[in-house]
């Protein structure tokens, strides 16, 4: 039987079902009903890069690097703004410097080995954060760092404990911070005029955290007015209204659409599988060239149930955990331009003992009756599956697309009723 995926196919059906129900029969006299059922009818699949993807709206700080066999390598680093708040208060003639941390509390979000220890570092930035005219960062942004880390640390992640980490500051950074914030009153331009801000990464390639949104810096120092000394903390906070992104990088997509100016692939072209990732801005997009030569009648069609079945190749627990209730089935154009979003939910199949199926199933029927009224032959509009936008935008979240796998076939379900 042949591959269903990135290949021309003719018209074809099969598995005609004919079934003249009793029930009603007196009411419709000599009518009789007819349903045809298809399951051979093709498609083609394709992987696009979206180019514009924002990662500045997204709720985590998102860090780290994994290999994946699939995807090679995906690296998360997040950039982020922070000032003290305002009407904050020192007594400059006794206070005295102690120590400062950059503290991360976990939001349970993770992907990767997170029983190897992990190393994080820090940077503080040389230029100003600047967002676009539409007030948006998008992924292929950057800014630069000077050269020395101001903060290093190795721990081992614990992400479903929801507690925090803290990594220790260098002493010479933190301290010209307290020093310039003991001068005077400081609005929040002024102190973001003179630290721009700071980048976390990390070198270490074994997993990806999330962290909540709003990271802080805590400048711990001695009230020396009271005997003995006083210790307090001073708090440098990152909030909604600081700019913030995550840049997320795919190895894949660098190197799959590199001097592409158009960048779609058809996925013979990628051993017939397709992409959708987060972060790089992969998505999958379904043609249907051939739908309305194979349904092409007198009179309208009847369509009774149209599923799409996509077979899968995420194997794990934690892959196929991703796609539960985060993915996006929207109509575009011939360019990727949303036209709508979709309400149906793909259903998600799994038998990970036996590793026997692994399929979304979604319903398509509203898109495939929308195609039927067109009048042109050309197949303008489309499908395109993604993550929500959040998702997108977060997370390194990704699924991997097949023809094929085993038994198991990435098919269109079209039930047509005929009266007769």
């Amino acid at each position: 039987m042949k591959k269903w995926l990135g290949g021309f196919c003719g018209i074809c059906m099969m598995a005609c079902m004919q079934e003249d129900p009793e029930i009603g029969s007196d009411f419709f006299g000599d009518v009789s009903f007819e349903i045809i059922s298809w399951d051979t009818l093709s498609f083609e699949l394709y992987t696009v890069a979206l180019d514009s993807l924002p990662t500045n709206t997204g709720s985590r700080v998102l860090v780290g690097q994994v290999d994946h066999s699939d995807l090679d390598s995906i690296v998360a680093q997040s950039y982020f703004q922070f000032s003290p708040s305002e009407g904050y208060f020192f007594d400059g003639e006794n206070i005295e410097f102690v120590d400062a941390y950059l503290t991360l509390n976990y939001d349970g979000y993770f992907y990767g080995d997170t029983l190897s220890a992990m190393n994080l570092e820090l940077f503080e930035l040389s230029e100003e954060m600047v967002v676009d005219d539409d007030g948006l960062l998008y992924k292929d942004d950057s800014f630069t760092t000077k050269p020395n880390a101001i903060g290093e640390f190795t721990f081992s992640p614990r992400p479903f404990s929801l507690d925090s980490i803290e990594i220790p500051i260098d002493g010479t950074f933190a301290t010209n911070l307290f020093e310039f914030l003991n001068k005077e009153q400081v609005s929040e331009e002024d102190f973001i005029d003179a630290f721009y801000g700071l980048k976390i990464c990390s070198e270490s390639s074994n997993a990806i955290l999330g962290f909540h949104s709003t990271p802080t810096i805590k400048i711990n120092y001695l009230d020396n007015f009271y005997s003995p000394p006083v210790e307090r903390t001073l708090t440098i906070e990152s909030s909604d209204e600081h700019i913030k992104f995550n840049q997320i990088t795919s190895e894949l997509a660098a190197y799959l659409f590199e001097d592409m100016e158009e960048k779609i692939l058809n996925s013979s072209d990628l051993d017939h599988k397709s992409y959708v990732q987060s972060g790089s801005g992969l998505a999958t997009r379904l043609e249907f060239p051939y739908l309305k030569q194979l349904l092409n009648t007198e009179d309208a069609p009847v369509i009774e149930e149209v599923l799409l079945e996509l077979v899968f190749e995420n194997k794990v627990p934690e892959e196929v955990a991703m796609l539960s209730e985060s993915l996006i089935l929207s109509k575009v154009d011939r360019n990727n331009n949303l036209i709508l979003n979709y309400s149906a939910v793909p259903e998600l199949v799994v038998d990970l003992e036996f590793n026997e199926e692994r399929k979304l199933v979604i319903d398509i029927k509203e898109f495939v009756e929308d195609q039927l009224l067109v009048d042109t032959q050309e197949a303008n509009e489309a499908l395109l599956l993604r993550f929500s936008t959040d998702i997108y935008q977060s997370s390194v979240d990704h699924l991997i697309i097949s023809d094929h796998i085993g038994n198991s076939s990435s098919k269109i379900i079209l039930n047509e009723l005929k009266i007769k």
